[in-house]
């Protein structure tokens, strides 16, 4: 069976959005994002969440899912402002392009999309389209564009072009995993039923390939002890998470209520990681807050496996900050992305020199260093230098 074709992103622009004043970042197939908590890697993340739903709902309907612009735009920033983002994607071999959408805000409640683009080129760049919203005004590659949406961004509507698939398909199908409590889940299935969407989560798993379920089952059962299988259970009108493990001679059920959160984020991630946003014939990347959270340190190398065995088939991208993920002499420098915070915002850079030299002389792994606080950028206040 052909490999499924990747739509990747190899880089991301970001401007005044959260913690992030300017950054500028090329993503790697496999890349983590390493940095302290409130270093900025979450805001990284929900940026390009924030344009997946922006495309799905319009812009205003996204800055209202995230409470309005006061959670949104870089703290010391001045009105009139514009908050920027932009993304370089590609699929290897055959084509690339990119997206950028810049949004001006007169105040905390008046803002609106200013600049809309969008460009394809094939592979040899015998051919393109492209198209652009500014200020109001259309134009494009492409004859008898339609007339621009109300309330949505213009991508929505070129789409219907085949030339403009990939970078929608790419945004509207990007996969996110966050971690959550149990009590969150117990929250959502009791007094929020219609947003719980766990077991759904769980049916994608057990409608879809039987190979992939198999794979997600193995890598839990190395996780967790004794585990059989997940599936669902069919009780009162509503679908259950059921857990099976073996005791003895005997299958034991157990449910979300009687399950650690360690186990449940494993069953959410290894999912996202396996089965979401992939098929057959084509993947879009996979963005995974933080995945060894309340699991055993021992897991931390199944984690890893998992995520290097799934980022053959997709991009993966990572946030931690745990050096147990990271004890590993297979990851690359050139995966590494090194996040941190001051008084400018946040900073997502690649390695300094310094931890570039001995992590590719082979004397240690990323763990090590971040353990020892020396896994930075040169500009990093705390670095520690390993160059005399």
């Amino acid at each position: 069976m052909d490999e499924p074709s990747r739509i990747q992103i190899d880089r991301v622009v970001i401007e005044n959005y959260r913690s992030i004043k300017q950054c500028d970042v090329e993503l790697s197939d496999l890349t983590f994002l390493v940095g302290r908590n409130g270093s900025g890697k979450s805001s990284f993340f929900d940026a390009l969440y924030f344009l997946s739903s922006a495309l799905e709902k319009g812009v205003k309907a996204a800055v209202d899912d995230r409470n309005g612009l006061p959670t949104l735009l870089f703290r010391s920033v001045e009105f009139p402002c514009e908050m920027g983002f932009a993304i370089y994607f590609s699929i290897p071999n055959k084509m690339s392009g990119s997206f950028s959408l810049r949004i001006h805000a007169k105040s905390w409640t008046e803002f609106a999309p200013i600049l809309e683009k969008c460009r394809v080129d094939s592979k040899d760049r015998l051919a393109s389209a492209e198209y652009s919203v500014d200020d109001g005004v259309l134009s494009g590659s492409i004859p008898n564009l339609p007339p621009i949406p109300p309330d949505r961004l213009y991508l929505s509507t070129a789409a219907g072009f085949a030339e403009f698939r990939t970078p929608y398909e790419l945004l509207k199908n990007l996969v996110f995993s966050g971690y959550s409590t149990k009590e969150i889940h117990l929250l959502l299935l009791n007094r929020f039923p219609q947003g719980y969407n766990f077991p759904g989560h769980v049916q994608t798993l057990v409608e879809g390939d039987p190979d992939r379920r198999r794979l997600v089952e193995e890598y839990l059962r190395l996780m967790i002890p004794n585990l059989l299988h997940i599936g669902l259970q069919a009780s009162g009108g509503r679908d259950w998470v059921a857990f099976v493990e073996k005791a003895g001679d005997t299958e034991n059920t157990f449910y979300v209520s009687q399950v650690s959160d360690g186990t449940i984020y494993a069953v959410e991630f290894l999912i996202d990681l396996f089965v979401k946003g992939l098929t057959n014939e084509k993947s879009v990347p996979v963005f995974i807050e933080e995945p060894g959270m309340c699991l055993h340190p021992w897991a931390a190398g199944v984690v890893r496996s998992a995520i290097m065995e799934a980022s053959r088939k997709r991009q993966v991208l990572i946030t931690t900050h745990s050096p147990d993920l990271l004890d590993d002499p297979a990851i690359d420098p050139s995966m590494l992305r090194v996040v941190y915070r001051n008084a400018e915002g946040s900073h997502i850079e690649t390695l300094g020199e310094g931890a570039l030299a001995v992590l590719r002389g082979g004397l240690t792994t990323p763990g090590e260093l971040f353990r020892r606080g020396a896994l930075g950028s040169d500009n990093e206040p705390e670095f520690v230098s390993f160059v005399s």
